[in-house]
């Protein structure tokens, strides 16, 4: 589903919201671990900590949780669970419908009512669909989509940024609650009325903006020529920044997101971004090491050229080459390790060439979130996928072997930067930190101010 399965609320001015200690025992068996009162991000691996993105400091925050949700309907006929009014569908998909609702508290003139989007999932069909996944001990095992939805939450409760969506509230009908079947589960989310930025068109294999602006014909590699629209150079930097600093965010929680792309990033209404759809979603674990000597003297390390890289590339990107920084993608070794993950989740298509080997060797979920940040960025800036075909083995190949084609649409300093997110080699492939960093990204202007929110008593 895209963009309405995970649109609620502003996290701009204010965390005052009431919510409980401790969410109920049948939503997650631990307490919650809410951050001390006045830290501010920390730093992703192999990241300066002092050039993390100071766009928002971050604040304890963890999503509601209510174990009685009782639905009704009220006087004008309309569908209610407890204080939310649902006014429309917006969307439906293998789990579950997303509804536009309304939270009525007071009379909704002092404190003006705030919309939401709401996921409605029946517990009955998360237990019934299920999938076999690798563990980490070797083998696999067989995942209810309930768990995976539990998995989500515990990852969404307790983030707190402003590029990413926030769960505001988990409601759980409790089972058995009429006709003999049992309960409903609701996650509660930010609205996102902009939608995603982009949708794919799985019969002309090429991305399409909802606002229908950039039509036209762009030559671009991996999806041919087409009549999708894209994203001007000037439009798409700062959905771009936004996308590179919620990962950050993510990322130095130790939370690797699997599974970014167009659908997945949602416009809030003042034209921000927001990162949703968490359902691939995982914590990480990071061990500290003790940094080698392998280091020049100013801490840098030399970098090889990715395979494709312009040999004539101007001064400046040759300059950016040689102190590229691992960021937290590329983990850098010497300093951090990062659990290696195995297998493939989320979109095939958005795949690193690491993930699809199919050596059974582990890889780092922060280099592959990288890698498709940039085939992100490259449907923004394209309107089609940088490899694409209709037979998935063939995909494959093109991901591990065929070098990116930018053409000649696109300004010298995006065509480096795609290059450098689009490296096969994980370990030389540009990180997040070293995007924002990048020529490209100069000049993008600051994001505009939080809209008002107005908090509501719980």
């Amino acid at each position: 589903m895209s963009a309405p399965q995970d649109a609620g609320l502003s996290i701009d001015d204010d965390d005052s919201l009431g919510r409980p200690p401790s969410p109920p025992p049948s939503i997650c068996n631990e307490p919650p671990k809410v951050p001390a009162a006045g830290t501010g991000a920390t730093a992703s691996a192999g990241e300066d900590e002092s050039k993390q993105p100071q766009q928002q400091e971050e604040r304890p925050w963890d999503c509601l949780f209510t174990n009685n949700a009782r639905w009704s309907k009220n006087e004008e006929g309309q569908q209610t669970v407890n204080e939310y009014v649902i006014l429309e569908e917006l969307g439906k998909g293998s789990y579950g419908r997303v509804y536009l609702c309304e939270r009525r508290v007071g009379d909704g003139v002092a404190t003006p009512w705030r919309r939401f989007a709401m996921k409605v999932m029946s517990k009955p069909r998360l237990r019934r669909l299920s999938e076999y996944v690798n563990v980490p001990a070797g083998g696999m095992r067989k995942v209810t989509a309930e768990e995976k939805m539990r998995q989500e939450i515990e990852v969404m409760r307790h983030l707190y940024h402003r590029s990413v969506v926030l769960l505001f509230e988990v409601l759980e009908e409790q089972d058995g609650w009429e006709d003999g079947q049992e309960g409903r589960v609701c996650m509660v989310q930010e609205y996102m009325e902009g939608g995603p930025t982009m949708t794919f068109d799985d019969e002309s294999g090429l991305f399409k903006r909802p606002d229908g602006g950039g039509s036209g014909t762009k030559a671009g590699g991996g999806g041919g020529a087409g009549a999708g629209s894209f994203y001007s150079e000037d439009e798409a930097k700062p959905l771009f920044r936004d996308l590179l600093q919620g990962l950050l965010y993510l990322h130095g929680k130790n939370i690797v997101h699997r599974d970014v792309k167009p659908d997945n990033l949602l416009i809030f209404e003042n034209g921000t971004l927001r990162i949703c759809d968490f359902g691939c979603a995982r914590y990480v674990k990071i061990v500290r090491r003790q940094p080698s000597k392998s280091k020049d003297a100013n801490g840098s390390e030399a970098m090889g050229r990715c395979q494709g890289e312009d040999q004539q590339q101007p001064q400046h990107h040759a300059g950016q080459q040689q102190h590229q920084r691992q960021g937290e993608a590329a983990i850098e070794q010497d300093e951090e390790e990062e659990e290696g993950l195995t297998g493939s989740v989320g979109t095939y298509t958005f795949h690193s060439p690491e993930s699809v080997m199919g050596d059974g060797k582990t890889y780092s979920g922060r280099a592959a979130d990288a890698w498709a940040a940039a085939c992100t960025l490259y449907c923004w800036t394209f309107g089609c996928l940088p490899f694409h075909d209709p037979s998935l083995e063939r995909v494959f190949e093109k991901i591990k072997g065929q070098e990116v084609d930018v053409g000649k649409a696109v300004s010298p300093d995006l065509a480096s930067l795609l290059r450098g997110m689009l490296c096969k080699d994980p370990l030389q492939r540009i990180g997040l930190q070293a995007a924002l960093e990048h020529p490209w990204m100069r000049g993008v202007p600051d994001p505009p101010p939080p809209a008002g929110f107005i908090p509501k008593s719980s």
